[in-house]
């Protein structure tokens, strides 16, 4: 099941015109070289979507979600510039992240199950350099011809009251 039109209105996420609130799940993928799943049976629980969290997830899993009717959250950075852990990332964000989220933008062009974009996660630079990165990031979804809505997942111990505005 593919959707044809997703819009986004005042009163919510509209599916083919029918109003419908998301009931979903969050899934790490944290092991991206050891692999990954996608429990089929999360429709059975009575979700409705999955946050794809950290990681891109792969061609087949979209192609899943749009035969299940799984609406995704598809998010491709877990780090910017800013490193959380040793050997992250962030070491090679600089000469990476153009391609990376270029390919990223492709790889879901077709997959109508791909609702929401999201293109950093708790990212260390959500304070001070959050806009001038985040911008340059949708300025890339731009010219690769994506639509939707885009964000950023923050952390509230990281923001202490800020907003995030890409």
């Amino acid at each position: 099941m593919a959707y044809p039109h997703v819009a986004y209105a005042g009163d919510g996420l509209r599916v083919n015109g029918e109003r419908i609130y998301i009931q979903g799940v969050n899934q790490h993928h944290d092991f991206g070289s050891l692999g990954a799943a996608f429990n089929v049976k999360v429709a059975e629980l009575g979700c409705n979507s999955v946050r794809k969290s950290h990681n891109p997830p792969a061609r087949e899993l979209l192609d899943l979600a749009n035969e299940l009717g799984i609406l995704i959250l598809d998010e491709i950075f877990d780090t910017w510039r800013g490193a959380k852990v040793v050997n992250d990332f962030s070491l090679i964000f600089n000469e990476w992240y153009e391609a990376d989220l270029r390919n990223f933008i492709r790889r879901g062009r077709n997959h109508l199950s791909v609702v929401l974009r999201s293109y950093g996660n708790e990212v260390v630079e959500q304070r001070k350099a959050c806009r001038s990165n985040g911008h340059a990031l949708v300025v890339i979804h731009a010219k690769a011809g994506a639509s939707g809505p885009l964000t950023v997942t923050a952390s509230a111990k990281g923001l202490k009251g800020a907003e995030v505005t890409l």
